[in-house]
């Protein structure tokens, strides 16, 4: 007997137990969440939000709706349906924290932290007043226009760069120069940077022309030149015997682009050799001394050619000659 009163009591004491623990979970504490919501450039109401309230820290929606009321009144023998721009949240767990969430078309979506334990003492929801969203600047469509930079320092080097000037269709080597800043070009085709003369006028660091630049500035299309190099340079010999060997001399190295490194084009009286065409004699001492891959075009509207083979830099056409 007294078993089994001991087992009746024990079943007693588990199941008031499990109805304790089950009045203690709905028992759970809830709090509510109430706001308004306007512009917040010209303070009207908006009566077209939405919400949703994320649990933190794994952003996990646990409500959505609308962010305003709707209600409705008579007007005469007619039912009319309003708005107000007021709304609410009810039955959060309060053991929680969130993130309400308020997006509407036209406006930026704004965040707003929602703690319970910001709710005042003997109250039971949060208020979070007016919130107010910001409408979406529209930009305007603007053209953009890249400027390249026009010259650099590199060392001791000024760098230009030769796409960075506009130059008319045609131009040669001279009208580059003479737009490139603190350059000038004199009479007999001396060249001056920023008030000091330039001893040596090169071509891919090798001085063609030996000091006659006229025929390069005059000739050589400005549109096959990449960039433009002004340093201390040393005479050949004295770059064998070092950096710091000999006279330094005021330089100007004009450097083709890539595409005009095989074969670059000078508009000139005569024509180097290529594909048989040769110079006329003043462009005899270029010829004997150059590549064969450069290229140069006559003014004439005739264009002198004799049979030629690669490095056969001897044979040279006299005027009348065709």
């Amino acid at each position: 007997m007294f078993k089994s009163i001991s087992n009746l009591i024990a079943a007693i004491a588990m199941m008031a137990a499990v109805f304790a623990g089950s009045a203690s979970a709905h028992a759970e504490k809830v709090f509510g969440v109430k706001a308004s919501v306007r512009d917040a450039g010209d303070n009207t109401v908006i009566t077209d939000a939405t919400y949703r309230m994320l649990q933190l820290p794994d952003s996990a929606e646990v409500r959505h709706g609308d962010a305003f009321t709707t209600y409705y009144r008579y007007e005469g023998d007619h039912l009319k349906e309003g708005y107000t721009n007021n709304f609410g949240v009810r039955e959060l767990p309060i053991s929680g924290v969130y993130l309400l969430e308020l997006s509407c078309p036209g406006y930026e979506t704004l965040y707003v932290d929602v703690d319970p334990a910001n709710i005042p003492k003997k109250s039971y929801d949060l208020d979070l007043g007016t919130l107010r969203l910001s409408k979406v600047k529209m930009l305007r469509e603007v053209s953009v226009t890249a400027t390249k930079v026009k010259f650099y320092n590199k060392g001791d080097t000024v760098v230009y760069n030769a796409d960075a000037f506009v130059l008319a269709e045609g131009s040669m080597l001279d009208a580059l120069i003479a737009q490139l800043p603190g350059a000038e070009i004199r009479s007999g085709g001396q060249i001056y940077v920023n008030g000091r003369y330039v001893e040596s006028l090169l071509l891919n660091g090798k001085d063609f022309f030996k000091g006659n630049n006229e025929i390069m500035l005059e000739n050589l299309g400005a549109y096959t030149v990449k960039n433009i190099e002004v340093y201390d340079g040393q005479e050949e010999m004295d770059r064998i015997m070092g950096k710091d060997y000999g006279k330094k001399i005021y330089t100007m190295n004009v450097k083709l682009k890539k595409e005009y490194n095989v074969g670059f084009l000078l508009n000139a009286e005569g024509g180097l050799w290529n594909q048989g065409q040769v110079s006329w004699p003043p462009f005899r001492h270029v010829l004997q001394q150059s590549e064969p891959n450069i290229i140069l075009w006559q003014r004439q509207q005739h264009q002198l050619s004799v049979e030629a083979r690669p490095r056969e830099f001897g044979a040279v056409a006299q005027p009348g000659e065709r």
